[in-house]
């Protein structure tokens, strides 16, 4: 059966990983740990090596950072005094 018409539950077994896990991952409620990683390197033969997942989850991440307000005006309580020149 093609991966791509396996149920959740089959696919987590596969990788030996609890199967609310890998809902969490997928509906990006939870980033994958590195073991996950590897394994889906493994599972599928190396056609989709780890690097290509770490380089994904860092272009997600360099998104948030520049698109997502939020966690810079959260963490601006946290400055206490902010340098008086701008390189921008």
């Amino acid at each position: 059966m093609p991966v791509w018409k396996r149920k959740k539950k089959q696919f987590a077994q596969e990788i030996d990983v609890d199967p609310t896990e890998l809902s969490q991952i997928i509906n990006k409620h939870r980033k994958p740990t590195e073991k996950i990683i590897y394994r889906l390197e493994i599972h599928s033969n190396r056609n989709f090596p780890a690097i290509m997942w770490f380089k994904i989850l860092e272009k997600e991440r360099a998104y948030e950072l520049l698109h997502d307000k939020s966690i810079v005006n959260n963490e601006r309580s946290h400055v206490k005094q902010q340098l008086k020149f701008s390189l921008t």
